[in-house]
């Protein structure tokens, strides 16, 4: 029988691992952290004026509003897992996404009180252009 590793089942001739060593343990730490970290995405909602103070837009008189280039405020944004992250409450009757996400992939929705949520319908083709949600609110 194959054997997941060479720990103490196999120089004891056990058929399956104890998955108590050390490289065993390592092993299952380090592809959890890796599949978290590559399931890792960022959003923010915010004010224009909010964005703004924050470094991650740009607008002037008679410009179009620029999403700035990794020199934001990263701290401004929250973390979350692109798995599970299929809702995000906006507190706000009106909202614009500014970041690139495939039209398909989510909706803005609204609830009894005209309130806006962005639903994310298909996960891996929102999150397929970049890991960045901007949200403008008000």
């Amino acid at each position: 029988m194959k054997r997941s590793c060479l720990c103490l089942s196999f120089s004891l001739g056990l058929s399956l691992c104890c998955c108590l060593c050390f490289s065993c343990l390592s092993l299952l730490d380090l592809e959890f952290g890796l599949n978290n970290e590559l399931n890792v995405c960022y959003y923010v909602v915010g004010s224009k004026k909010e964005l703004k103070k924050n470094k991650i837009i740009q607008t002037g008189f008679l410009r179009k509003t620029k999403i700035m280039e990794g020199d934001f405020e990263r701290s401004y944004f929250t973390k979350a897992d692109k798995r599970t992250l299929s809702l995000i409450a906006l507190h706000s009757k009106k909202a614009d996404v500014l970041s690139k996400h495939p039209a398909g992939s989510y909706q803005i929705v609204e609830d009894a009180n005209g309130l806006k949520s962005l639903k994310i319908t298909d996960s891996s083709r929102f999150w397929e252009l970049s890991n960045f949600l901007i949200v403008k609110v008000g």
